[in-house]
């Protein structure tokens, strides 16, 4: 919750004290000095009158667009959920764990956060229930810097309602050493493919650079309630695998919760052959 201080100004009056010479019955000292002086400039300002809060304090523009697949597994707009009308805006100082909130519709597809103090932030959303309990779909997030008197706009956020993702990251090794892509004679992409409990295949082919040196590679998106098992194993310049595949059973992937989540499966090793 946000509280908007209200503005106002204190006028201060000065009220010169001016006193008048008793009467001696003799002329004036024609020689007296100017008395027209400049003002007292030490006088202390008046702490007590508050900031402006729009001009010491920024805001936060965020949108966002809800989303699904087709029969062709192409995302595709898509109404907010019925069971998440509601969307609350996180914004995250950095080195803080409490972040502000603001509350708007989901239908609304846009949202401000007023009054916050410059600095950097994380920035990400949520589609919930009216009573705010259940998570329906999450937003990866975003970081952005806040600057007094201007709004920070962040770069619409996709968020998926009803399909998530696994995210993989792999190693490269041929016996006892390790490699990397380039030095791979041959070596294409890697195959991710995800089954199931059907037998449905869900398949990406993605570079090998993806999941190395720190970077993870995502699957397509996954229709939620559900855990899959996860294959991947690197490809030849003619898409046939050249290394054994990584398994990971759906027991050990998880189910996939909410949309738009991204859950994480780690590092596998991927042994050339």
């Amino acid at each position: 919750m946000h509280t908007y201080a209200s503005k106002f100004i204190r006028f201060t009056t000065l009220i010169a004290a001016l006193s008048t010479a008793a009467c001696s019955g003799e002329a004036p000292d024609t020689d007296q000095p100017d008395t027209d002086e400049p003002a007292d400039t030490d006088v202390p300002a008046d702490t007590d009158v508050p900031a402006d809060t729009d001009a010491v304090n920024g805001q936060v523009s965020v949108s966002w667009n809800t989303l699904t697949t087709d029969d062709q597994n192409t995302a595709v707009p898509t109404p907010c959920p019925d069971g998440a009308p509601s969307a609350l805006i996180y914004v995250l100082p950095d080195g803080e764990e409490t972040p502000l909130e603001a509350l708007t519709a989901c239908a609304d597809g846009a949202g401000m956060v007023a009054d916050v103090p410059p600095g950097h932030y994380t920035v990400w959303i949520r589609l919930t229930d009216d009573a705010f309990t259940t998570r329906v779909a999450e937003s990866a997030s975003q970081t952005i810097e806040v600057v007094a008197g201007q709004t920070a706009t962040v770069p619409a956020f996709d968020v998926f309602v009803d399909r998530a993702f696994y995210t993989v990251a792999w190693t490269l090794s041929a016996g006892d050493q390790s490699a990397e892509c380039e030095q791979v004679v041959g070596a294409g992409g890697v195959a991710i493919d995800v089954t199931d409990g059907g037998g449905t295949l869900f398949s990406a082919e993605v570079g090998c650079e993806e999941g190395m040196g720190g970077n993870a590679a995502t699957t397509v998106p996954l229709p939620i309630g559900e855990a899959y098992t996860v294959s991947i194993a690197l490809l030849n310049q003619e898409w046939e695998a050249i290394s054994e595949s990584a398994v990971i059973s759906s027991g050990e992937a998880g189910t996939l919760e909410y949309g738009n989540e991204f859950r994480d499966l780690g590092t596998v090793e991927l042994v050339l052959q």
